[in-house]
């Protein structure tokens, strides 16, 4: 089954078959090309319209059964909205952007623009607090008004604070650690410019190469309003006089 919306009473449904077939939509006979496929138009009447198509070939073959529900609402005025419900970000303003099926007045709270080209519309809204609640509708020339839609923006101007929780407090003796930590909100972490997964508990780890006998790292953080803390230096010491190469090659030779 397949649903559609309709703004004017009439439509064009086209289709294709497989093969040579008698094609019915609502046991009315459809002229099929000799591409197999076929078009029709028809007269949708107001409220929900149901078409279905049947198929059968010159053995009698039937196709299952195809239903498509047309709802013609006359009236009809929607606005598509770029933006996600619950907005985060760290900027001053923020833009609400979208289109809608015919021109219209949009009303942003207190703010009114009228679609432009193609019936888009934006609007740069201020965020003076840290929630911001924002009403998007619009009017048409006819007077029709669009549902409500709310917007709830949060202004996040904090970085985030991330840590490592494991750094050791003497010389390591292998050259491969496994350094652990942790950030007090969702975001990203880097370790020396390269991106460390973050787990659902706020906690991050990886290996990391400590290959002289002190070896430096920056710890960079960034959450989902886009705010990025400060890059943290740490030092980890490596005793070297411990390291053990495990390959070794002599070779005796005499003369």
């Amino acid at each position: 089954h397949f649903r559609k919306i309709a703004l004017i009473n009439s439509v064009i449904i086209t289709g294709n078959i497989n093969e040579r077939a008698e094609v019915r939509i609502n046991n009315q006979p459809v002229d099929v090309t000799k591409d197999l496929t076929f078009t029709q138009k028809v007269t949708l009447a107001e409220g929900e319209n149901v078409f279905r198509f049947e198929a059968v070939d010159a053995n009698k073959n039937k196709a299952n059964p195809i239903e498509l529900r047309v709802r013609y609402i006359p009236d009809f005025f929607e606005i598509e909205l770029n933006n996600s419900r619950e907005i985060l970000t760290n900027e001053n303003a923020v833009e609400i952007s979208g289109i809608t099926n015919e021109p219209a007045v949009i009303y942003v709270n207190d703010t009114i623009v009228n679609t432009g080209d193609n019936n888009k519309f934006s609007v740069t809204y201020p965020l003076n607090d840290e929630k911001t609640q924002i009403t998007v509708y619009g009017v048409t020339d006819k007077g029709v008004v669009s549902e409500k839609t709310m917007l709830n923006v949060t202004k996040d101007n904090t970085p985030p604070v991330a840590e490592f929780t494991n750094l050791p407090d003497k010389p390591v003796e292998k050259k491969n650690f496994k350094i652990e930590g942790r950030v007090n909100e969702e975001g990203q972490v880097r370790i020396n410019n390269v991106d460390v997964a973050v787990n659902d508990d706020l906690t991050f780890s990886t290996y990391v190469l400590v290959a002289d006998e002190q070896t430096s790292f920056k710890l960079q953080s960034k959450d989902k309003a886009g705010n990025v803390n400060k890059p943290q230096y740490f030092t980890i010491m490596r005793d070297l006089s411990k390291s053990i190469d495990k390959t070794k090659l002599n070779i005796d030779y005499k003369t």
